[in-house]
């Protein structure tokens, strides 16, 4: 379905009125041969409509935790991959999903207990 970009500007400034920051996954190799991945350095941040999940089917449909972990949606396509990190009122989250709709994007985001902010 094509959606009209009056549509898309619109969306955009009714519901994204929140701030996410992009963090790219970054991945170590010890000494042993052992991988750690980790949150980088924020390298940008894009205007989304943040929301604590709230629906259980969701949740349990992607492995998440209902007010705890969440979702965002943007009008525009948000070039973060499954896997980076998001942060967002001084919590990080991890993008355990990215499924793209006719109308928007949207980010299944799951919440990184420990990891700092920064």
């Amino acid at each position: 379905m094509k959606i009209p970009d009056s549509f898309k500007a619109i969306q955009r400034q009714v519901f994204q009125d929140k701030t996410i920051a992009h963090r790219p996954k970054i991945e170590t190799t010890g000494s042993l041969g052992s991988v750690t991945v980790k949150p980088g350095a924020i390298t940008q941040t894009y205007p989304v409509n943040f929301q604590l999940l709230s629906d259980a089917l969701v949740a349990q449909e992607w492995g998440l935790v209902v007010a705890q972990d969440a979702k965002v949606t943007s009008s525009d396509p948000l070039p973060i991959e499954v896997g980076d990190y998001v942060q967002y009122g001084g919590k990080v989250y991890k993008v355990i999903g990215h499924p793209v709709y006719d109308s928007h994007d949207e980010l299944m985001l799951q919440f990184q207990q420990g990891l700092e902010a920064v």
